[in-house]
C-alpha cells in the first residue's frame, strides 16, 4: 500500500458489503485507500472493533455492526469519518459517546438514510398498487389452480388515482411517500404527525388532519411513525374500526 494512503476499516460481513456496493465501487475504494475489510460472514462485536480501529481514518459500517463503546472510541487515534451504509446510526453510539467523544473530535457521520427512504418510498407505492388489485391472491389462484381472473376476487378494486391516501408520520419515507403521490391525478393525501404544521403539511402537499379522520377517510393507509414509546399502541381497535 502507498504510503500517506487515507485508511479505511469496513466492518460489515462481506456479504452484506457486497449486496450494497457495487463490484467497481469497491474496487475503486480499495484502489483508492488502504483497506481492512471484515471477510467473515459475521458482525464483529465491539471488542473486535476496538482491537482493529486503532489507525484508521475511516470506518464503514452496516445493518447490525458493532456499538462503538468507550473503549472504541478510546482506542480510535485516527478516525475522522463514519460512513454508516444503512439507515439510523442511534444504536452506534450508546451511553452519551456522541457528546463526549464523537462532537468534541469532530467526527463526521454520515448515512444512507435519505437514499434508502426513496426505495422504500418506491416499494411502498408499489404495494398500495399490489394490494388494491388483489395481485397476490390472482398469482396463487393461477399457480395453485391454473384459473386466471379469478371471478371470486373483486373486479372493482380502488386506484390510487382518486383515492384518499392517509399517511401516519412525515418521516424521511413518509415524506418520500407523499412526493410520489402528487404525481398521480386526483389524489387527497391526509397526514398525522403531531410534529408537523399546517402549513408545513400544505408544502408537502398533504392535508393534516387527527388519527381518527385519517382512518375514517382513508382508502390506503400507509404507517411510516418510528417506533417510540410515544407511538406504542398508537394504532389499535379504536382506530381499525
Amino acid at each position: 500500500m502507498g504510503e500517506g494512503k487515507v485508511r479505511v476499516l469496513c466492518v460489515v460481513p462481506k456479504s452484506q458489503r457486497e449486496m450494497k456496493v457495487k463490484p467497481q465501487t469497491w474496487e475503486e475504494i480499495t484502489r483508492r485507500f488502504e483497506v481492512l475489510a471484515n471477510e467473515t460472514e459475521r458482525n464483529w462485536s465491539s471488542e473486535e472493533l476496538a482491537e482493529r480501529i486503532s489507525g484508521y481514518d475511516a470506518v464503514l459500517t452496516g445493518w447490525g455492526s458493532p456499538p462503538f463503546t468507550e473503549q472504541v472510541w478510546q482506542n480510535a487515534d485516527r478516525m475522522k469519518l463514519i460512513v454508516h451504509m444503512a439507515g439510523s446510526v442511534k444504536f452506534l453510539f450508546p451511553d452519551d459517546t456522541v457528546r463526549r467523544f464523537c462532537m468534541p473530535r469532530n467526527i463526521t457521520v454520515v448515512s444512507c438514510a435519505q437514499a434508502l427512504a426513496v426505495n422504500v418510498a418506491e416499494m411502498t407505492i408499489a404495494l398500495m398498487v399490489i394490494v388494491a388489485r388483489r395481485l397476490y391472491e390472482h398469482i396463487q389462484a393461477f399457480r395453485e389452480r391454473g384459473v386466471w381472473k379469478d371471478k371470486s376476487l373483486p373486479s372493482n378494486f380502488p386506484t390510487i388515482n382518486g383515492s384518499t391516501v392517509g399517511i401516519i408520520g412525515a418521516s424521511r419515507v413518509g415524506r418520500e411517500v407523499i412526493r410520489l403521490l402528487r404525481a398521480y391525478r386526483d389524489v387527497r393525501i391526509l397526514l398525522y404527525d403531531p410534529y408537523v404544521t399546517l402549513e408545513q403539511a400544505k408544502e408537502m402537499g398533504a392535508i393534516l388532519t387527527d388519527l381518527e379522520t385519517l382512518f375514517a377517510e382513508s382508502d390506503f393507509i400507509s404507517l411510516h411513525a418510528p417506533l417510540t414509546p410515544e407511538t406504542v399502541g398508537m394504532i389499535g381497535d379504536a382506530t381499525s374500526r
